[in-house]
């Protein structure tokens, strides 16, 4: 067996891509130089001309790229997972970008554990510098409440499958594959190391038209996932998240606002830090000039982990 296939990780890669033009080489070469068993490209029915040719680049340069109609972001991913079949299962949006190394530590602690599902810690760039250090569980309680967990963790194939996929028809896909998880008994598992740099876009429309429909998609998760809902009292007595948790969010659902307000405070509970200094940044924004990592800084990363696995292999 040659050193490359020895290096090969069990993890099937998948990106799904809808306009993503600009970004989604930067994903690409993220998830390769990780060097991942599969690594595929689901095209969901993309009609922008430059993310058409950029795709037509990628694959002459040997990428997979698979063409769906457009059925959105989770029948993409799913598309993915029927197409791949390594043991573990990385999702990667088009527009955000892994960090060097982080699929070999989170694999080796999945390996060495039984846990299901690892993520880390994770850094926006472009718009915003914030940090997300999620180092929660997968609370059945918690979830009925806000979901503090990041969107595309490395999971067991077998769990993943087991608990259905990310839902097509949901509104909120990556809190919906939680709450089935949690329902599963799935473990999840914070490593406490970089591994994902997630892209700030100057546009918040998909935001904006997400909370227009704040009640309407909460309401679909309740309507899914209704035991975790009606066992709230009881799971709570059972609840391993943390002490702020469990004596917050009782009390911050009861509160007479409106339910943006309430999901907001629930969001800064469970993540006090990156939440506080965002509001600190937006007070002294006027007086300060915060650092930002730029999208070139996260490319200039990219080069040297390139450069890095080109030196290992000659």
């Amino acid at each position: 067996m040659s050193a490359s296939a020895a290096q090969t990780l069990p993890v099937a890669v998948v990106i799904p891509c809808y306009n993503d033009g600009a970004t989604v080489e930067d994903a690409y070469r993220s998830a390769l130089v990780q060097q991942p068993a599969e690594l595929v490209i689901v095209d969901d029915g993309s009609s922008d001309p430059a993310t058409l040719r950029k795709l037509d680049e990628l694959r002459a340069r040997g990428a997979r790229v698979i063409r769906q109609e457009n059925q959105g972001l989770s029948a993409a991913r799913m598309r993915g997972v029927a197409a791949t079949s390594s043991p573990f299962v990385q999702p990667l949006d088009a527009d955000d970008v892994l960090a060097p190394g982080a699929l070999r530590t989170l694999l080796a602690v999945l390996e060495q554990t039984a846990a299901d599902v690892a993520w880390g810690e994770v850094r926006s760039f472009g718009r915003s510098d914030l940090r997300w250090r999620a180092a929660l569980p997968i609370d059945r309680w918690m979830l009925t409440h806000v979901n503090p967990l990041p969107g595309t963790p490395l999971l067991r194939r077998s769990t993943l499958l087991a608990a259905g996929g990310w839902r097509q028809d949901a509104a909120y896909q990556d809190w919906d594959l939680y709450l089935s998880l949690a329902e599963l008994g799935a473990r999840g598992v914070f490593v406490p190391r970089l591994f994902m740099y997630y892209r700030v876009h100057s546009s918040s429309r998909m935001w904006r038209s997400s909370l227009a429909s704040l009640h309407e998609n909460l309401d679909d998760l309740r309507r899914h996932h209704p035991e975790l809902w009606r066992s709230r009292r009881r799971l709570w007595l059972r609840s391993t998240a943390p002490p702020r948790c469990r004596l917050l969010l009782p009390l911050i659902e009861a509160l007479p606002l409106p339910l943006r307000a309430r999901l907001a405070l629930k969001t800064l509970v469970a993540h006090p830090r990156p939440a506080a200094r965002s509001q600190l940044r937006k007070l002294t924004a006027r007086f300060t000039r915060p650092k930002v990592l730029s999208e070139e800084a996260v490319r200039d990363l990219l080069r040297r982990a390139e450069a890095e696995l080109a030196a290992e292999h000659g």
